[in-house]
């Protein structure tokens, strides 16, 4: 009896080896405790836990930073740092409707794909202009649907290329409007409108 049980005992053994060498091994490489930023949150003693830090928004817009510059000869320079007041912008020379406003917009703030596109299907980058002002209540209408731009909450953010944003319209902010999406491009810190859909 005692030799049957002494191999069953010592394979029993090496099976319990074999598995503690098997395990699974975990580590903690970020902890995001639930009140994480919460200025009187206390976690073991520690400060709160700040989950930006580090973390740069590009669209962020120094409070001092002009947006529209006059420059000494009379001519306007649009700046848009952030989508938001790219949209701003693209608004408020539609409402102008002048020549000289329609010249800002393909000048300053269309971007230069969307130009490219147009003349290679033998077409002239005025033309979407001409689109822009046909929609112009279409795009109103968008507008008011994400008031804060990119940081509106029914407003997902998708970065589809190199410097290429999309904000699209999520939820019932999107019911009843023709663009749900508008493209953007940042060139050199300064956004650029390239579609509408």
């Amino acid at each position: 009896m005692r030799y049957v049980t002494w191999p069953l005992r010592r394979s029993g053994a090496l099976s319990l080896l074999l598995l503690a060498g098997c395990a699974e091994r975990q580590t903690v490489t970020s902890y995001k405790p639930f009140f994480t930023g919460i200025a009187t949150a206390e976690f073991g003693g520690q400060g709160p836990v700040d989950p930006l830090r580090g973390h740069v928004d590009p669209t962020a817009v120094a409070p001092a930073m002009k947006t529209i510059i006059e420059q000494p000869n009379g001519k306007k320079i649009y700046l848009a740092p952030a989508p938001s007041i790219l949209l701003a912008h693209v608004e408020a020379l539609l409402d102008e409707g002048t020549a000289e406003a329609d010249g800002i917009l393909l000048e300053q703030l269309i971007d230069e794909k969307t130009k490219e596109h147009y003349r290679s299907h033998g077409a002239e980058p005025a033309d979407y202009i001409a689109y822009l002002h046909e929609n112009r209540k279409q795009i109103a209408k968008t507008v008011a649907r994400m008031p804060m731009g990119e940081h509106t909450p029914t407003v997902i953010v998708d970065q589809p290329g190199d410097r290429q944003w999309v904000l699209r319209l999520t939820g019932q902010a999107s019911e009843g409007v023709k663009f749900r999406e508008v493209w953007v491009r940042q060139d050199m810190g300064i956004w650029r409108l390239e579609w509408l859909k």
